[in-house]
């Protein structure tokens, strides 16, 4: 069952923070920006992690903000955390789910 991204608790978003602490970023925001290539890029590695860290390089001109809302319209997923030039994605996976949420 996938989860609608508003569904998400407060407590559950804190859980996810919690699990995302220790993961290192798997996508990096480069100069190109959010292209088509890294949307789909962000659709995989999801579905295949549940839970990933998206850095935004120094160099690139995206700002966190905007970055998070494209995400979160295009993937489609739930934002974690936007800290720094990092955001944290999460998104269940059709089947076999590895995060078990709190309820």
């Amino acid at each position: 069952m996938k989860l609608n991204p508003s569904s998400l608790s407060s407590k559950q978003v804190k859980h996810l923070r919690a699990l995302a602490h220790s993961i290192k970023p798997l996508l990096l925001v480069g100069k190109n920006g959010l292209t088509e290539t890294f949307i789909q890029q962000t659709q995989k590695t999801l579905e295949d992690h549940e839970l990933v860290k998206v850095k935004i390089i120094p160099t690139s001109s995206e700002v966190i903000k905007d970055v998070a809302e494209v995400l979160e319209k295009s993937v489609p997923c739930h934002i974690a955390q936007k800290i720094g030039k990092t955001i944290v994605i999460y998104n269940q996976r059709e089947k076999d789910p590895v995060i078990v949420l709190p309820k």
